[in-house]
Formats: structure tokens, C-alpha cells, sequence
């Protein structure tokens, strides 16, 4: 049976803790904009008739990478 979440014993904990899940959020938001900016310029070197092709596969494999980064967060 798990025990409750406690609460952090002092700031370091607490600081530490802010300091990770915002550190997260930034990777977050740098995991899908990276690869959707290179996949632009794929496309604008490419340029198969128009279509994003590049920039949606490079912005759906940012959007794996940060799924796979929740779950493995989630299990520790």
C-alpha cells in the first residue's frame, strides 16, 4: 500500500522540487518547438509541392519525446 505524498521537511526540498518541474516545462515547450522550427526549414529546402510533411512528422516526434519524458517521470 502506498503511503500519502508528505510534504517537503525544508525550502531545499521545496526549491529543488519547483526547480525540476519548471525545468521540465521548459524542455516541454524546446521538445516540440526544435524539432517543428527544423521541420520548417526541411520543408522549405524540399519543397514538395506545399505540404508541411516534414514539419508535422518532426512536430508529432517533439510531441513523443515529451510523452515519453511524462511516463518516465511518472514512474520514479
Amino acid at each position: 500500500m502506498k503511503t500519502p505524498n508528505k510534504p517537503p521537511k525544508d525550502k531545499g526540498e521545496q526549491y529543488r522540487a519547483i526547480a525540476k518541474y519548471s525545468g521540465l516545462g521548459f524542455e516541454m515547450v524546446a521538445a516540440i518547438i526544435v524539432p517543428t522550427l527544423i521541420g520548417q526549414k526541411v520543408d522549405q529546402r524540399v519543397s514538395l509541392s506545399d505540404k508541411p510533411l516534414f514539419t508535422i512528422l518532426f512536430g508529432f516526434l517533439g510531441v513523443a519525446y515529451v510523452m515519453y519524458r511524462i511516463f518516465k517521470l511518472s514512474s520514479e
